[in-house]
């Protein structure tokens, strides 16, 4: 007070000093207002690079993620649409094929049937906190179908070994295989839609 007093009666008193000593202080205040404003905005700023370069990493990383279950998991899906049609057609009861024939492939196709249900189960559920519920729903359908499908296929396969008497249902051998190709579509579906929503983000 006694500085602004003595700075005052330096200019002269009066109210015309006093409203020039005012626009003095208020112009410097002014400066130091602005520079805090620009120190705490050029922080904000920063702070808030900072979120978004670690919430665009994260993002990233996720996509990366499930982007690599559908690039795995489309061949796998592939492969089981030619397997299920072949079990059907090696079960089948055609005089023309050749028993050896019938048996060498027929074992083959049951042997990766069942390695197929453990890969992509266990690609789905490691997968599973990358991938939308729905796909993740209809991909361990897949699986499930699959299973449901594996005590008939091993009847079938008694069958073709000579192990059992009993007659080969063709009927369910077709349902069965029907019920997986229909999966697997509605599967690839969800997918492919799901890629195409991912190509429109800007």
């Amino acid at each position: 007070m006694e500085y602004i007093k003595d700075l005052i009666i330096a200019i002269g008193g009066g109210t015309t000093a006093l409203i020039a000593l005012l626009t003095i202080f208020k112009a410097l205040f002014m400066k130091f207002f602005e520079r805090v404003i620009d120190t705490a905005f050029e922080k904000n700023i920063e702070k808030y690079k900072n979120v978004l370069t670690r919430s665009t990493t994260a993002f990233e990383i996720l996509l990366d993620k499930e982007l690599d279950f559908y690039t795995n998991s489309d061949p796998l899906f592939a492969e089981v649409i030619v397997l299920v049609q072949d079990l059907v057609y090696y079960s089948s009861s055609d005089d023309k094929m050749d028993y050896e024939f019938q048996r060498k492939n027929y074992k083959q196709c049951f042997l990766r049937y069942c390695e197929l249900i453990k890969e992509i189960k266990e690609k789905t559920l490691v997968h599973q906190v990358y991938l939308p519920r729905t796909i993740f729903m209809e991909c361990s359908n897949i699986v499930s179908q699959m299973q449901e499908g594996l005590q008939h296929w091993k009847l079938v396969a008694d069958v073709v070994f000579n192990l059992s008497t009993e007659k080969i249902d063709t009927i369910k051998s077709n349902e069965l295989s029907d019920n997986i190709l229909r999966q697997i579509a509605l599967a690839e579906t969800l997918i492919k839609a799901r890629l195409t929503t991912l190509s429109n983000i800007n």
